[in-house]
């Protein structure tokens, strides 16, 4: 019978380039497929595409580690594919799984060479299927490393002035002629004179000068990088410029709740007062506006100094939990000056929070004692509790009873203004049986609570009946 030639198993990568086809001949009739099981394992292996070198450097610095970084624009991965490295060098090759994954994943290797010449990298690739390689000469020269670098600047300076940048070799090799650069990032978001600047080095000991006017001032983090055909140096160096703190001021406010989040400088607006349940804030202003790296703040209360604590920003914002007189001082600073407010006198007050009252007890005759527990989370200061029982009886409770002054309690006999430390419950005996409303108004110069409790005096039985059933 006629041959027939028949493709029976095909490899290809996943962007459907052929990789290899396997052909077989068979003569005479027969099933197309003789030899193969339904289950036959078809390995899919990626096509090597474009193999090539991502490295960071173009030369080698003499006696230096090297990066190589060899990259596939695709290509399969690990045990699918195989990479040798061969560095010119002599030295054994060296043979990884490939770890690059995705489009131009890379793998990188390292070589040191000790001699000045050039060198032709060899990386191979290598699957099941076919191999492929790239190679690229590099020259070794002499470079530098970052204990060669010296990146400085002279002292702080008035804004306005500009600051000198000295960036020294201190290395013993010098590097290969005119092949150093310096490009600086100021750290003020200004790039004009950045660079790159060229840096001759003759000798160890060659310093280059570089100056730059800054946009504002502060305390700036600037990066200078030294640079060439096989090395970079990357130095931070922390430049002040700063103006003369004048005229220091403090603006003080708090956050209320209602409305949520708005400034208040001060109680009803008395910037004198402010409550102890908030952050006390801070807004520091000076004449010029000028930068200052620390503000040192110092609080006294009772004749003693109860905070001192120094803060990196113009705004920031202390607690003071306790009631009454405080006198504040901060003192702005930068290296070159420092100002002070003047003594800020305020007084903190608490406000009335969490107050509630309860019934303790639920079923009184008359003539009985009638409980409610009383409480507070913050008591507040100078705080009056007015207690109008229903039935005529009223209480003032207070601390400071002189403060105590609203119209509908004038009449409440001195008998019943007590102190309001330790007052935990309320007790009253009703002398008849009805239903109760009683008002317990918790009130200061600057918050209020009022709770209203309804209940019924009465000597009958409420509880449920029962009911016996005698047996026979």
């Amino acid at each position: 019978m006629k041959a027939e030639r028949v493709t029976e198993l095909l490899l290809a990568t996943r962007d459907r380039d052929l990789s290899e086809r396997h052909d077989r001949q068979r003569h005479g009739a027969g099933h197309l497929m003789d030899g193969w099981s339904g289950d036959t394992t078809i390995t899919i292996v990626e096509k090597l595409v474009n193999p090539h070198f991502q490295n960071t450097f173009s030369k080698a610095a003499l006696g230096l580690p090297y990066e190589v970084n060899f990259c596939l624009h695709r290509g399969p991965s690990f045990a699918m594919c195989n990479l040798t490295f061969d560095f010119d060098d002599g030295s054994a090759l060296t043979k990884i799984q490939r770890a690059g994954e995705g489009q131009n994943g890379c793998d990188k290797q390292t070589v040191t060479y000790n001699d000045k010449i050039s060198r032709t990298i060899t990386v191979t690739a290598e699957t099941i299927l076919e191999t492929d390689s790239a190679s690229i000469t590099v020259d070794v020269i002499d470079g530098f490393q970052d204990s060669d670098i010296d990146a400085r600047v002279q002292g702080v300076v008035n804004f306005g002035s500009p600051s000198v940048f000295e960036i020294e070799f201190t290395g013993g090799t010098v590097p290969e002629a005119n092949s150093v650069q310096i490009y600086i990032d100021y750290g003020d978001g200004t790039t004009a004179d950045s660079g790159p600047h060229s840096f001759a080095i003759a000798s160890t000991g060659q310093t280059k000068t570089i100056q730059h006017v800054y946009a504002y001032d502060s305390t700036f983090t600037a990066q200078v990088q030294v640079f060439s055909d096989c090395c970079r140096v990357v130095q931070n160096v922390t430049v002040g410029v700063y103006k003369a703190i004048t005229n220091l001021q403090a603006e003080l406010y708090y956050l209320a709740d209602i409305p949520a989040g708005q400034k208040k400088n001060g109680l009803e607006d008395n910037s004198l007062l402010y409550p102890t349940n908030k952050p006390l804030h801070f807004n520091m202003t000076n004449q010029d506006n000028a930068f200052a790296e620390t503000y040192d703040v110092t609080v006294n209360a009772g004749g003693a100094v109860i905070i001192t604590c120094q803060k990196l920003t113009s705004e920031f914002s202390i607690l003071l939990n306790d009631s009454g007189p405080h006198t504040i001082d901060v003192t702005a600073t930068n290296p070159s000056s420092s100002d002070s407010i003047s003594t800020k006198s305020i007084t903190m007050y608490e406000l009335i929070e969490g107050f509630s009252v309860a019934e303790a007890n639920s079923k009184v005759a008359p003539f009985e004692q009638k409980l409610l527990d009383i409480s507070f989370d913050k008591v507040g200061t100078e705080t009056c509790v007015y207690v109008d029982y229903g039935d005529g009886t009223k209480y003032i409770y207070s601390d400071n009873l002189v403060k105590c002054t609203e119209s509908a309690y004038a009449a409440v006999a001195p008998s019943n203004r007590l102190a309001l430390t330790g007052l935990t419950q309320l007790s009253h005996a009703y002398s008849a049986e009805q239903y109760y409303q009683m008002t317990v108004l918790a009130k200061n110069d600057h918050s209020s609570f009022t709770e209203t409790l309804g209940f019924s005096i009465t000597g009958l039985d409420c509880s449920k009946p029962t009911v016996s059933i005698p047996e026979g």
